[in-house]
């Protein structure tokens, strides 16, 4: 099986507002977490964590793996990898590619509803760009979209619809 991947930075000062607000991980379904306090030499759970912000001033990763967690549409098993330089935090959430297909295609509509809940979080945690593809999604060959505030995204599913439903014909043809 393969997974996609929603990839994005974002700057430290934002993190705390985004896990709150948009993860709501006081309520959220969590499976496990994995951090490593350097300060103190030892691992900790996300819930060990007081200030994301503060604790990630120190460049390290770690990560969150949620049961299920609403992203625009309801997704399980997702892993979100943080890691920080110390300024910037890269987010990645991972979880198997078949929780958006449909017939072995992308399903446009729940890809949809999860990219535009993405896009929504660009302006006001200043997010450059999103990038959303199979893991890894930052590969050129790998990325399906790459979304900003000004992405017409129903135009965009729409192109990749169609491309994806031309290559399944091309290799039904080649059987």
């Amino acid at each position: 099986m393969d997974n996609f991947e929603v990839v994005f930075d974002i700057h430290i000062s934002y993190i705390d507002q985004l896990l709150q607000q948009e993860l709501d991980l006081t309520s959220a379904d969590i499976k496990s977490s994995h951090f490593y306090d350097q300060a103190k030499a030892k691992d900790i759970e996300w819930y060990d964590i007081n200030s994301f912000s503060t604790f990630l001033l120190r460049a390290g990763t770690g990560t969150i793996l949620f049961k299920a967690i609403e992203l625009g549409t309801e997704l399980k098993e997702v892993l979100t990898v943080i890691s920080s330089d110390g300024e910037y935090i890269t987010m990645e959430f991972n979880f198997r590619d078949t929780q958006l297909m449909y017939e072995g295609v992308l399903d446009s509509k729940k890809c949809l509803h999860m990219l535009t809940y993405f896009q929504k979080w660009i302006e006001p945690y200043h997010i450059n760009a999103i990038t959303f593809g199979h893991e890894p999604a930052t590969d050129k060959d790998m990325c399906l979209i790459e979304i900003t505030e000004h992405t017409v995204l129903s135009q965009s599913i729409m192109d990749q619809w169609r491309m994806n439903r031309q290559h399944i014909k091309q290799n039904n043809n080649l059987l």
